[in-house]
């Protein structure tokens, strides 16, 4: 959302991509795309709901209140480290910042096993790969990707 009001509001538009008109392209008109439905803005048993919980503080303990429109401080300042939790269609994805029910420092020590034990068959593959981007780069620097437009 960051880049598509910042890609706008470079264009000098006479009707710019306002924060609100940008959350309820995001929001309600992305929703009805997706999903071809229309009950989007409820929290109702029974119907789809996505929030996502930020750490106002976290994230805007520095605003004067009635200075910023809150949308503009989502908008500029929202982060994954802001967010707090996260509820898709019903159910909760994220809970005080973490993944309920993954462990994180498990996975992480996991997959470094797993890359450290592959590290004989890549470092095999090193000379087809310089080959490859030894071969990319002549063929974009000669601008052969250019040829029959």
């Amino acid at each position: 959302m960051r880049v598509t009001h910042w890609l706008h509001a470079l264009t000098g538009n006479a009707a710019p991509l306002t924060p609100a008109l940008l959350f309820e392209a995001a929001l309600r008109t992305g929703f009805t795309v997706a999903t071809g439905r229309d009950d989007y803005g409820e929290i109702a048993p029974g119907l789809p709901a996505d929030i996502v919980l930020l750490d106002w503080e976290a994230m805007a303990g520095d605003v004067i209140d009635g200075m910023v429109e809150e949308t503009d401080v989502v908008l500029t300042r929202a982060t994954r480290r802001h967010v707090r939790g996260l509820i898709v269609d019903g159910r909760e994805v994220v809970r005080d910042g973490r993944v309920p029910g993954v462990d994180l420092e498990n996975l992480e020590r996991e997959l470094l096993a797993q890359v450290r034990a592959a590290g004989p068959s890549m470092r095999a593959l090193a000379p087809t790969i310089a080959r490859s981007q030894a071969t990319l780069h002549d063929f974009y620097g000669s601008g052969e990707h250019l040829k029959g437009e």
